[in-house]
């Protein structure tokens, strides 16, 4: 039942659009979750500063904090492009936008990155070309700006050559090298148990 229930929240996703009529109660909705979502990413990166804590996790988990972070990024980028929005709301959003996408940064994690990074290219290559350039000199700025240990793990990213975590210095690069090997052999299971129960799985509760 529990699980069903975990099941049922995906209709949310498609009950919360159904409930607008007109494109501007969408707009207004947008940016409402977006000025909230900046004033928790403003508190988050206060108190994170304030901590001395490696990740941005104010609130809720750092990794549901980042995801959340990349969907809104992704939903309200589009609005600063569009002509209906006037432009002093367009640069209000684009000021805003900026501090979840900082916050998104302080996280940090992969996924949302990743994510993130694929959402902006396929925007880019489909219909707002003018995000290329801020792209490329985003990726500049980041590689001379951010920490050695954001560039490293950026490089290691993908990486699951034992080789990789035995030269690492860095006891986090370790971790994400351990993690990407755990990801392989995660799939692999799974996908064995695929093969061996293709209908209906293995059952909730019955993975150990």
């Amino acid at each position: 039942l529990g699980s069903a229930k975990r099941v049922m929240l995906i209709a949310v996703v498609y009950i919360i659009p159904a409930a607008f009529r007109r494109r501007s109660e969408i707009t207004r909705f947008l940016l409402a979750l977006v000025f909230l979502t900046a004033l928790q990413s403003v508190a988050g990166i206060l108190q994170h500063v304030l901590s001395h804590e490696e990740r941005l996790g104010f609130f809720q988990h750092y990794m549901t904090g980042g995801g959340i972070r990349m969907i809104v990024l992704l939903m309200a980028l589009p609005m600063v492009f569009e002509q209906h929005l006037r432009s002093p709301r367009r640069w209000l959003l684009a000021a805003a936008l900026s501090l979840v996408f900082f916050a998104l940064l302080l996280t940090p994690t992969r996924s949302s990155w990743v994510a993130l990074s694929g959402g902006v290219l396929v925007l880019a290559v489909l219909r707002y070309r003018v995000l290329i350039p801020i792209i490329v000199g985003a990726a500049l700025l980041f590689l001379l700006l951010s920490p050695q240990h954001y560039r490293e793990k950026i490089t290691n990213m993908f990486s699951t050559s034992q080789e990789a975590m035995e030269q690492a210095e860095d006891g986090r690069i370790q971790a994400v090298v351990q993690s990407n090997q755990s990801r392989l052999r995660m799939w692999s299971t799974g996908w064995d148990m695929f093969l061996d129960y293709p209908v209906v799985g293995v059952g909730d509760g019955e993975m150990h």
